[in-house]
């Protein structure tokens, strides 16, 4: 994002780490989030990598859309 970006109703400005990440992106109801954050932490331990942080989502389309798709990522520790 070039520029500041100002605050409006639900939006803040935020920022995110670098380094390495582990992600998923679900598609579907967000409902179903729960098992893309399984599924990413189980590639985490059979990767032997280790989480650095708390995770987040980005949500790539709004509530509106009939599937939905929401990336989730989860800091990774440098190797």
């Amino acid at each position: 994002v070039a520029g500041e970006l100002q605050p409006s109703g639900r939006l803040k400005a935020d920022s995110l780490p670098g380094g390495d990440v582990a992600t998923t992106t679900h598609t579907g109801a967000y409902e179903g989030l729960p098992g893309a954050f399984h599924a990413v932490t189980e590639w985490i331990r059979a990767n032997s990598r280790e989480i650095a942080g708390d995770p987040w989502e980005s949500y790539l389309d709004g509530p509106e859309a009939a599937e939905p798709r929401t990336k989730v990522c989860f800091p990774l520790v440098a190797r």
